[in-house]
This record gives structure tokens, sequence and C-alpha cells, in this order.
């Protein structure tokens, strides 16, 4: 029998968290399991994860209502506004040289700010102009964006868009799925899981004008016969086409005055799914769609694009846009829905295809990353290019070594011939003074031996034990009511293991807290934690791992000392 694989798609939106499974059996997906679950409250903010434990046990909790083991490879992703985003064009070279161009340009322009940074590109395939000069280059923009005659072959230059993620965004996800105990296959941008997911329902050589919509802001991508052409992003997202402005006069909902600014809202009267839209977002960012809609028909008049506008959305509380900018633009905009696979389960079949389903788009391309979906190239912000520029820096390196060991053997055999007499003087010298340092080196060991040993002999007098009871009156002291401990293990290597429970999960993580506090333990974290049934008491049964000191390296606290 095929092996069946498994893989989630995890879209950490700062509203919910959101996971789809894909199931993989012969080469063939299928629809899994999907589910999603509340985002903690302000954990999530500008595309960051600010509170990493607690996004990871609603992440894990969220698994484990779906029946989803705990050891899962995953796609995670980056919001909008976590992400940086530009579009470039490079010289002309051969595909296998194009990462180590595109590092030179991302380096220029500094898109990566942090050493841990990383980034992803898509390489673009504009539409070939005729004659020697684009209009760019006519009104005076960047000749390096020139489309050359197509006759010239590889003299045109590579259009690139380059998506950059700084290197506190990515410890955040990978500090995140990682409590979790999660593999991560991947991390891309919500964005282009979004896109992936437009292309896996139109089909392989589809031509359409997909828009994705994020809490920040709104991507825009333009695929011709299955090749992605142009790619731009607009600064206007679901956060604020859901803006709704208030007064203290006025009622819920209603427009606000001149004098309003964007901080004057209220998001907690907006209905759940389906509510009002803020209409000055909406219609500006319709005309920025209008512009980009009007500029790909001029380029593709036989694409008939405006019978492929697609939308996916992120937020269940606009998903009348898709009808609102098919009133603005005057042609029809498709709202996406998941495709719904024959081998479902009825339970995700139901919900991937109701009005509800369109807020999965993102998890969903997310999770048929890679094989499953291979006509669209992965996006991985793991620096899977820039591991293609250390290889080739590499092997340069090689060179320049193997070049340089040959001329130092040249110089030498050259400098024998013609220094000789030098070099048997010079050895004279060099024999005296090895003579005279191994006499020192004699002396030197010696010392250091005589010094080893009162050392040891200091050590052999310190007490060096395990302050087992300090240890335990510090975790009854600190342990909080609903919280019981069931083992205390400190090893010889001064590992600590505690086993309990709790009644609920914030009480787990209080205790948690806590036990960072004792000072004769380092680096409590919670190892895992699993449900218990009614039948083990309920509740949260969990495992905290640390490491614990030996006793002439900590002073006992006062109010410790007390319990004594």
């Amino acid at each position: 029998m095929a092996k069946e694989s498994s893989i989630l798609g995890i879209d950490l939106h700062e509203q919910e968290i959101r996971v789809v499974q894909i199931n993989c059996r012969s080469n063939k997906p299928s629809l899994g399991k999907i589910g999603r679950a509340p985002m903690p409250e302000g954990a999530v903010s500008n595309g960051r994860i600010l509170h990493p434990g607690p996004v990871a046990v609603a992440l894990r909790l969220l698994l484990n209502s779906m029946g989803i083991e705990q050891t899962s490879r995953a796609v995670v992703g980056v919001l909008g506004d976590g992400t940086s985003l530009r579009t470039l064009s490079v010289p002309p070279v051969p595909d296998p040289e194009l990462p180590t161009i595109i590092a030179g340009e991302v380096a220029h322009y500094g898109l990566v700010h942090s050493p841990g940074g990383a980034y992803g590109f898509l390489r673009l395939y504009p539409h070939t102009r005729s004659g020697s000069e684009s209009p760019a280059t006519k009104a005076g923009g960047d000749k390096r964006e020139t489309f050359l005659d197509p006759e010239v072959g590889d003299q045109s230059p590579a259009v690139v868009t380059v998506i950059a993620v700084e290197e506190d965004v990515i410890f955040s996800i990978k500090e995140t799925v990682e409590q979790a105990n999660l593999t991560i296959e991947a991390i891309e941008p919500c964005q282009y899981g979004m896109y992936r997911s437009l292309m896996l329902a139109a089909g392989p050589s589809a031509t359409l004008f997909a828009l994705m919509v994020s809490p920040a802001n709104t991507d825009i991508a333009f695929i011709h016969e299955g090749q992605i052409v142009g790619y731009r992003r607009i600064d206007i997202g679901s956060r604020l086409l859901t803006l709704v402005y208030t007064t203290s006069a006025e009622a819920p909902g209603a427009p606000a005055p001149e004098s309003s600014t964007f901080d004057e809202y209220d998001r907690s009267r907006m209905a759940p799914s389906g509510g009002d839209l803020n209409r000055l977002a909406a219609e500006s960012l319709s005309v920025e769609i209008q512009r980009t809609l009007n500029y790909y028909m001029r380029e593709f008049p036989d694409a008939n694009i405006e019978d492929h506008l697609y939308l996916a959305i992120d937020d269940a509380r606009i998903d009348d846009l898709a009808r609102e900018f098919t009133m603005a633009l005057g042609v029809t905009v498709e709202p996406f829905r998941p495709s719904v696979i024959a081998q479902d389960g009825s339970e995700s079949a139901n919900e991937a295809g109701s009005r509800l389903g369109a807020i999965y788009a993102a998890a969903l391309g997310l999770a048929v990353h890679g094989q499953i979906l291979s006509r669209v190239p992965r996006l991985d912000l793991f620096s899977k290019q820039r591991a293609g520029v250390q290889q080739a820096e590499t092997q340069r390196n090689f060179m320049g070594s193997i070049i340089t060991s040959l001329l130092a053997i040249v110089l030498a055999i050259a400098g024998y011939f013609l220094y000789h007499k030098q070099i048997v003087d010079a050895q004279k010298v060099t024999d005296e003074t090895n003579a005279r340092t191994q006499k020192l080196q004699t002396e030197m060991d010696q010392t250091v031996a005589d010094r080893r040993k009162h050392e040891d002999q200091y050590k052999a007098l310190r007490n060096e034990g395990v302050p087992v009871t300090e240890v335990m009156d510090y975790i009854a002291y600190c342990i909080k009511p609903g919280t019981g401990l069931s083992t205390v293990i400190i090893a010889p290597d001064l590992s600590v293991t505690i086993r309990g429970q709790s009644t609920n999960e914030q009480q787990m993580i209080q205790t948690n807290e806590s036990l960072q506090k004792c000072p004769f333990l380092t680096d409590m974290r919670i190892y895992s934690f699993k449900q218990l049934d009614e039948t083990t008491g309920g509740g949260v049964g969990f495992e905290i791992r640390g490491q614990t000191m030996s006793v002439g390296r900590v002073k006992l606290p006062e109010d410790v000392k007390k319990l004594k």
C-alpha cells in the first residue's frame, strides 16, 4: 500500500489561527481536516508574533481538537505587514547565476536589515515589447527596466519581485511552531499562499487577475497562460477596509466628519461576518486596481483579462468586497471558495464550501506548497536562494585557496634555491629558539600542573551538592491553588523535571512563570502538556523541564530562609 503523508498549512492571522491539512497518497492530494481558533489577544501585531508562548499553546490545543498528531510538518505564513516587497530588473544572466545577482541587489538596496533576515524572489515574465525602448525609458525611467527586441534573446533584463522578512519575524514564528511540537517545512508570505490557492482552482495554463487581501495591504498578481507577468502591492488591507469611524454623538458605522482621524474607530461593534465596508478605503483600493487592470488590458488586448478577476480575502467581514469591486470596476470579480476534492471528509467539505471557507485561502495555499502544486514555484523565506549563493561563494573560495596554495609552493621552491644559505642559518637560529622554548614550556607545564593540583584540592573542599531541600521549599512556596505536582526529579547532570496537573492552561502557564523566578532553577520551560480525561481528574497534565545549580553558586533569598 502507498504510504499517506500529510502537511499542514498554518495561517497565524492577527484575529485567529487557521489550519488546513492536505493528505497525499500516490501523488494524489486530498483535503484533510480544517479548523480555526481565536488568536490570543494582543499576541500578533504588525505581522509579528509578540507572545510566542500563548500562541503556541492555542495552536497546540487547536491541533489536539482536530486530532492531528504532535509531530507534523507545517508550512507557516507571514502576514503582509511582516514582509517588504520590491520589484527589480537585473542584468541578463543564466538562471543558475540569478540568485547571486539578486543577492547583490538585495544588499545594494538594503532590503534585509538584520543579519538573520531572509528573502525570496519571484521570476516575472513581462510582456516583451518590439523596438529598442520601452515607455519607461522614453519617459526618463530606470534604463535597466527596458525590454529590448526579442531577437536579441538573452540580452533582455530579468525582472524579479523580491519579498524580504526580518530576523525577528522569522525567529518568532520558529519559536512558536517549535513550542507547538511541529516541524517547519517552509515559511511563506500568506498572500503568496492565496495566489497558490487561486492557481490551484484555475488550472495549469490559466490567465487571471488575482487580488489577495491581508490585514495591512493588498497584493495584485497578473498571470498569463500559467506564467506570472506582474506583481504589485497596495497599502490598503482588511484592517482599513473594516475601519468604522465613530464620534461620541454618532451611531456606529456612520460616516465620520472631516475632523475625525483614523484613530477614532470602534472594532468591537463590527459584525463577525459580512460587516459594513469602509467605503472610502474600498473606493481608494478600487481606483488602484482599475489603474493596474487598465495597464494589463492594454499590454494584453487578446487575453480577456476582464473575464478572469478573482479575489481572495482574509477576513469574513469583507466578504461583500467582491460585489463592491464588481460595481466599481464594471467587470465581474469572483470571490475565491476552496475547491472540495472527492476524497474530502464531510465536516471539512461543509466548512470549506461555506461562506466562511473564503478565509482559508492562505492556509490552503500554504498546505499545497511544494510537490503537490509544483507549477507554482516555492517562495521559501528560509533562505533557499541564499543557499545557492553560499554554495557559489564556497566554490569560488575553494578555487582561490587552491590557486593560492600553488603560488605558495612555487615561491617556496624558488626561495629554497635562491636563498639556501639564509635558510640554513635561519634553521640554526630556529633550532636554538625551539630548544629554549621547549625548556620554558617544560617549566610552564610544571607550574600549571602544580596550580591545577592546588585548584583540585580547593574544589574538593567546596560543597558542590544539589540544593534539594531549598528547591523543594521554593517549589512548595510558589505553587498556586489549582495546581498539583506528582513528581520532581533532579538528575546527576543538574537537570530538573517537574510533572503535575492544573485545572486549566492559564494556571499551568502561571506555575511555569513562578518557577522561572526561583534562584535555584534556570531555563524552566513547558516541555509538554495534554488534556486529561475525567477518569484521571480532568484538567491539563504537564511536564516542565529546566536546570538547577550547586549550593555553592546560589545565595538563598531571605523569604525562602524563613520557611525553614
